[in-house]
């Protein structure tokens, strides 16, 4: 008996003509989720998965385990379409969120020519609160490679506090 292993979709490069859709795509999904909840899309940046650690750690990515729901507020989500790398140790990015595993084998973006990837099936959209993102290097001694995942984070807007005012004040006349 033989095992079946299926390939997923295929990271696909910036000089293919789907590269800007699946972009587009990600991006309607993004504003599409934002709009539903009443929330605001940012781009991802290191203080989304890094918090205050993010001055030292830069668009780079730890090797290891991130867990962006320590950083992140409740009822954030994160839309990930794809990665630029440029480092020859990274080799997978493993996303997971409790439900569903995603496997991205990485290496290859290094020989694209811009050296930057989206994922073929589309964006990955993730509750951050539970999400946990492995980044793998083939050198056990890094502890960052130099590569970043590309996405949007869609957070609660911050409600502004408004006093009640008691006392109203008569118009001069």
């Amino acid at each position: 008996m033989t095992r079946r292993v299926e390939v997923g979709p295929q990271l696909i490069s910036s000089t293919s003509p789907y590269f800007h859709d699946i972009v587009s795509w990600a991006w309607r999904r993004a504003r599409e989720l934002a709009t539903r909840m009443g929330s605001s899309v940012e781009t991802l940046r290191p203080d989304h998965l890094y918090g205050e650690e993010a001055q030292n750690i830069g668009y780079m990515l730890k090797v290891g385990e991130i867990y962006p729901g320590n950083v992140l507020p409740e009822r954030t989500y994160l839309v990930i379409y794809g990665i630029f790398n440029t480092d020859e140790t990274l080799d997978y990015v493993q996303i997971s969120d409790g439900r569903r595993t995603y496997d991205w084998y990485v290496l290859p973006v290094l020989y694209f020519t811009e050296r930057i990837a989206v994922w073929g099936e589309g964006p990955i959209v993730l509750d951050a609160y539970s999400t946990k993102l492995v980044v793998h290097s083939l050198d056990p001694n890094r502890d960052r490679v130099y590569a970043w995942l590309l996405g949007f984070v869609i957070k609660p807007r911050q409600q502004q506090s408004q006093e009640v005012s008691t006392e109203r004040r008569r118009r001069r006349r």
